[in-house]
Order: C-alpha cells, then sequence, then structure tokens
C-alpha cells in the first residue's frame, strides 16, 4: 500500500490519552497501529483534488453507545485533542483534515431501536445501513429515503450531517425533511436531545416544542460531523405497497426479482428541455410517482455498458453518439400504488401530460428491463455502477432550485464538460449526464453533474480542480447560491451570501469552545497546502469568481454600491 506523505502523518497520540481511551471503550476497541491507521487516511472520494489520502488519524476508537462517545469526546477535550466521527465511510469529509484527530468509528452502532408502524417512523444508530433499515421496515409495509449514495450508506449520517437526496424524493422527499428527534454529542461532551425527544415524549417530532435547532444541526449541506457526533435519530417512514420481502434470484447483473402487482416503470421523452420541465413538473404536483429521475443518456451508457466509454470505437463513432444524443430530454417515472384502480389513475395522469406537452412514453415492460430500473430504484442499488465505468467519478454544480430553473441550467454544464472531453480531461459520456431528482411536489428540484476520470491517469486527475472551478463560476452567473463546502470557497462567497459564515463562526464557539471537533464548516478557515494550486487555469477562474463576489457581495449595512 502507498504510504501516505509526511505532510500528512501527525504526531504519534501520548500514552496517557491512549490509555484513556482504552478505559473508556475496552482495549480491543481502540489502536494506533500505523497500518490500520491509514486504512482510514485513504479517502478517494470529495477529496480535495486528486490526492487520494487525507490526513492520518492519530487512533481509531469503537464507541458501542452513546454514553461511550460522551466518554471520547471528553477524553479529546481533556488532552487537547480533536475528534471526527465516521460512519459507512463515503468519502473524505468523513476523514480528517487536520493532525491529531482521534477517528470515531461508529460501526458498532448499528441498530435498528424502534419502527413505530402507527406514527410512520424508525430510529436508528449510525450504522444501520440503509438496506438493512429498508429490509425491516418493509416487512411492515413502509419504506425510508434513501440518499444517491445507495443502500450501503448510512441514512442517520445523510439526515443529520451531510447532503441527502435521491429519485425517491418525488415520494419521500429529501434528508433534512425526513429528520425527527435526534440525540447529538456536542464537541465538549455534553449530550442533547431535540424535538420532542427532548421534552420526553418520544421521537415524532424534531422541531418542539421550542425552537428549532435543525438549521444549527445541519443547515442546507450538514456540518459533515464537524458540530459533533449524532448517536441516534428517528426518521419519517412511507408507505411500501410491494412485497414483504423481495426474493431475488441470480446475483448482480443476473439477478431477478418480478416487478409487484401495481407497479410500473416508464421512460418519457421529450422534443425539448422546456417540454419536458412542464411536463414533469405537472405530473409531480399531481402526487404522482413514486421515484423520479432525470439521467442523462451517458449516465445510462455509464450503467448498462460501462466499458464501452473506453473504446476507441466509442470516440469515433460520430453517428451513433447522435443518434444516441437524439434521446437526451428523457426522464424515468417508477410507479408503486395500492391498487388497480390507483395505478390506472396515475398512468392516465401521466399519459395526459406527456401528450399536451409533446412526449411520449414507453412501458418499460415492453423492454425486458421494467424489473432492473423498478427494482434497483426502489432499492436505491444503482449508484456504486457509476464507479465502474472510469474507477473514479466527481459531481459538479450541485443546486436545488426550482424544477425549471434546474434542467434549464443544464446546457452550460454540457459545454463545460465538452470542453474537457475534447481535451482528453475526462471520460467522453456524451457530455449529457446531467441528473434531476425533484422534491416536495416540484417546488425544489436538484441538478448536478457527474464527472467520471480515470485517477491513475495524470492528465485527468489535474482537470478535477479546473473544472469544479467552472461549474463554481456557472454557479456565480446564475445567481446561485455556491453550496460550496471548501473553506477556501466559503471565504470568497461568504459575502455574497449574507456573511453567514460569520453566523457560522459564531455558533462554533458557543458549541466547541475548546474548538475539538475537527471542523469543516464552524470555525474552519483554509488549512496549510489548502489554498488554490499555481494552475494558471485556476488562478485566472480564482480572479473570475473573486470579482463577481465582490459585484454581488453585502456590507454589514447592506449591498456595496
Amino acid at each position: 500500500m502507498k504510504q501516505t506523505g509526511p505532510s500528512l502523518i501527525s504526531p504519534p497520540i501520548g500514552d496517557e490519552a491512549y490509555k484513556d481511551l482504552e478505559e473508556a471503550v475496552g482495549p480491543e476497541f481502540v489502536t494506533r497501529e500505523p497500518a490500520v491507521l491509514d486504512g482510514y487516511a485513504w479517502q478517494p472520494l470529495w477529496n480535495e483534488g486528486p490526492e487520494m489520502w487525507v490526513h492520518r488519524p492519530i487512533a481509531v476508537v469503537l464507541p458501542a453507545s452513546t454514553e461511550e462517545v460522551q466518554a471520547v469526546v471528553k477524553i479529546c477535550n481533556k488532552h487537547g485533542l480533536k475528534f471526527k466521527a465516521i460512519c459507512t465511510g463515503w468519502g473524505a469529509l468523513a476523514g480528517p483534515r487536520c493532525e491529531n484527530v482521534v477517528q470515531i468509528e461508529l460501526r458498532r452502532m448499528d441498530r435498528i431501536l424502534e419502527i413505530d408502524e402507527k406514527n410512520m417512523f424508525v430510529v436508528v444508530e449510525p450504522h444501520a445501513i440503509g438496506g438493512q433499515v429498508m429490509a425491516e421496515t418493509m416487512r411492515k409495509g413502509l419504506h425510508t429515503h434513501i440518499v444517491s449514495s445507495g443502500a450501503a450508506s448510512s441514512p442517520l449520517a445523510s439526515a443529520t450531517s451531510c447532503v441527502g437526496c435521491a429519485p425517491d424524493g418525488t415520494y419521500m422527499n429529501w434528508s433534512s425533511r425526513n429528520l425527527l428527534g435526534v440525540e447529538w454529542v456536542l464537541p465538549d461532551g455534553e449530550v442533547i436531545r431535540l424535538g420532542t425527544l427532548g421534552s420526553g415524549d418520544g421521537w415524532f417530532c424534531g422541531d418542539g416544542p421550542g425552537p428549532s435547532l435543525r438549521g444549527v444541526l445541519r443547515g442546507r449541506l450538514g456540518a459533515f460531523g464537524g458540530n459533533g457526533v449524532f448517536t441516534k435519530c428517528a426518521l419519517k417512514l412511507y408507505n411500501w405497497p410491494g412485497p414483504p420481502e423481495p426474493v431475488p434470484e441470480g446475483f448482480l447483473y443476473d439477478t431477478e426479482l418480478e416487478l409487484p402487482p401495481h407497479c410500473k416503470a416508464y421512460i418519457m421523452f421529450f422534443p425539448d428541455r422546456k417540454s419536458l420541465a412542464d411536463a414533469t413538473q405537472a405530473i409531480t404536483v399531481e402526487g404522482i410517482g413514486y421515484n423520479a429521475f432525470k439521467p442523462g443518456m451517458g449516465s445510462l451508457l455509464t450503467m448498462i455498458v460501462p466499458h464501452l466509454l473506453h473504446k476507441e470505437s466509442w470516440k469515433k463513432a460520430k453517428y451513433l453518439k447522435k443518434a444516441i444524443q437524439a434521446f437526451n430530454y428523457q426522464f424515468l417515472e417508477v410507479l408503486a400504488t395500492d391498487s388497480a384502480e390507483e395505478l390506472e389513475f396515475q398512468e392516465a395522469v401521466m399519459r395526459d401530460e406527456v401528450s399536451k406537452h409533446g412526449g411520449f412514453m414507453m412501458d418499460m415492460e415492453h423492454t425486458g428491463m421494467a424489473e432492473m430500473i423498478f427494482w434497483t430504484f426502489v432499492l436505491s442499488s444503482n449508484y456504486p455502477i457509476f464507479f465502474k465505468a472510469a474507477g473514479m467519478f466527481i459531481t459538479a454544480y450541485g443546486q436545488d432550485e426550482s424544477h425549471h430553473s434546474m434542467v434549464m441550467a443544464s446546457p452550460d454544464g454540457e459545454k463545460i464538460k465538452q470542453k474537457w472531453i475534447d481535451r482528453g480531461g475526462i471520460l467522453d459520456d456524451n457530455a449529457d449526464s446531467g441528473i434531476h431528482f425533484m422534491m416536495e411536489e416540484s417546488t425544489v428540484s436538484h441538478y448536478e453533474e457527474p464527472i467520471e476520470f480515470d485517477h491513475r491517469n495524470p492528465d485527468q486527475t489535474r482537470t478535477i480542480k479546473p473544472i469544479e472551478m467552472e461549474f463554481t463560476h456557472m454557479q456565480a452567473e446564475h445567481c446561485m447560491e455556491s453550496g460550496i463546502t471548501s473553506p477556501v470557497m466559503r471565504k470568497m462567497f461568504g459575502p455574497t451570501e449574507g456573511f453567514y459564515t460569520k453566523w457560522q463562526k459564531g455558533i462554533g464557539k458557543i458549541i466547541d469552545p475548546r474548538g475539538c471537533a475537527d471542523d469543516y464548516l464552524y470555525n474552519a478557515e483554509p488549512v496549510e497546502g489548502e489554498p488554490l494550486p499555481d494552475d494558471p487555469a485556476i488562478l485566472e477562474m480564482t480572479e473570475k469568481l473573486a470579482d463577481i463576489a465582490t459585484k454581488m457581495a453585502w456590507t454589514e449595512d447592506g449591498p456595496l454600491e
């Protein structure tokens, strides 16, 4: 295994602090073995640039309860160490971003504590993964929202600490809306319980009685573990009309699983973007659909024939690529209903709106793909396939705005991608792989651009930071909030968004007075080595962004003239 660079290795943890950790959780559940620590330092996904390593933690500790988490956090406070919680490990933001960090590994806290069928919620610990929660709730005719990182990720982490949306958002909304009662170990070691849980009235509400702390707890993007450790939470559940225990046959791509009664999968095609946006919004406003998703054709190719996109024959297939582009304006709808009458009604509404806007629908049962589409979306099992095509990917833009504005913004993203495809900097997915999820009956829609690349190819890894900067520039030009988590970019764009960083710092000082959380959000400043590299393309884009930020900026007394 490649070793972490010297600049990423912290001094070893002191013997006294290590002994305290052993006493808190037991000697078998804490380690400072370098090989194990390196396993936590290799975090390729969502890393800042092409480097696959984050800082090596000084110890890894595995608590089994809220009390043990609290003890570990208090030990970090006592010895002047930092801590960072990790759950299923989907990305570098769960790893240390600075020195002297104790990695709190939460995989021993993996229980489903309660399923309340009447009030439709489930109470989970951090490492109760989405597939585990689905399996138990489906037995009771219920289902929960799982974000697009898939069924192997943690619903608690998505709801409390990170961004979270997926095709099921048309029916089950998004993670921040599904969070109910919460148990939260603050960075100073205190435990607070939010919502009705804090009043002794159970888990059913996350915002009362009394003022809500949802904005402090997670805001839009979440604090990525920078504001403490969430040890339990309740999540909303929704109706599941399918079988209580789906029984698949086969393995991976050969899996067979019947389409349940009163369930369908459709793909719709439209003549242009506007008709797609108009029709799909009208359908969703009517409450139609269980999953709704606009993939790019490039995304579908990545899933169905991943190796094709690497072949020279694909690069030269000009007419085949044009033929595929003819189907760019398509939309997938998964229907899951309780009766034949309800299914008939939903199909009739869809057909009416699609026809009204010049499109046509295809029942995927006629293609033999209905079962695959239905189950991969309902079970959130399709997302990891994106890794298969190129070995690595990032997503850019990542906005939540009105459905029309998101659909109509995608051509700008495709232009950026096509430029880098032509240079050989990223995988050629026809530039149309922008994905759209719809939430809150289409009042909010999510759009982002997956960008796939070979992390073993230096010519491609060097393009990641410039292409991210171009998408950030695009966001600024569209007058949309940056959605940036990097301290470098937040420092630049804070003045354009009401000086939110100032308020975040104030909150951070209250909940983390000793600065023990490995903070990516509240008090974080750009760390050494994080400023943008000396690359002419990036520096030019940074100057453009800074100019836009200045023109948009407000002072504390009002907008700049």
